[in-house]
């Protein structure tokens, strides 16, 4: 049981120790190209002022589009937890029948309670305008009432 816990222990160790080479080699990769970088902006300084400021704005062009890619990778990474995230979070939901989850149901403008309405309106208006003694002032009660319907929905 020891022996398990301690083999167990000795694997963590060794897995976070190789996290920690590689990030020792990309520190040390860093430091060399910025020790180049250095070098090439002291050297052109000392040529002249107008040239000096070329390698500078070149290497803060450059930090500033590293920066930018990894906070892309970041952002894509955070991205990918949060579906997963969701997913995960659907699945319990689905799961446990006891759970309480709250349901947005949009109503359509267009129920049929209102396309009845708006069907009985229509027809009246049809059967009105048919008629020789039309009300006109019922009529253009209706016409608007359903035109304000329409412009809402």
């Amino acid at each position: 049981m020891a022996e398990d816990f301690q083999k167990k222990k000795i694997e963590e160790l060794e897995s976070q120790l190789e996290v920690k080479n590689k990030e020792i080699s990309n520190y040390l990769n860093r430091i060399e190209y910025l020790e180049d970088t250095i070098m090439e902006i002291e050297n052109d300084s000392s040529k002249g002022t107008k040239k000096s400021e070329i390698p500078l704005l070149k290497f803060q062009k450059e930090e500033l589009e590293r920066k930018y890619r990894e906070l892309k990778d970041k952002m894509g990474y955070i991205r990918a937890e949060n579906v997963k995230l969701k997913i995960e979070l659907e699945k319990q939901r689905k799961s446990n029948p006891n759970s309480t989850s709250i349901q947005i149901v949009t109503q359509n403008p267009f129920s049929n309670q209102v396309i009845t309405s708006l069907a009985k309106d229509v027809v009246y208006i049809e059967n009105e305008i048919k008629k020789a003694d039309m009300n006109k002032e019922e009529i253009v009660r209706k016409l608007k009432h359903f035109m304000k319907l329409i412009k809402d929905g």
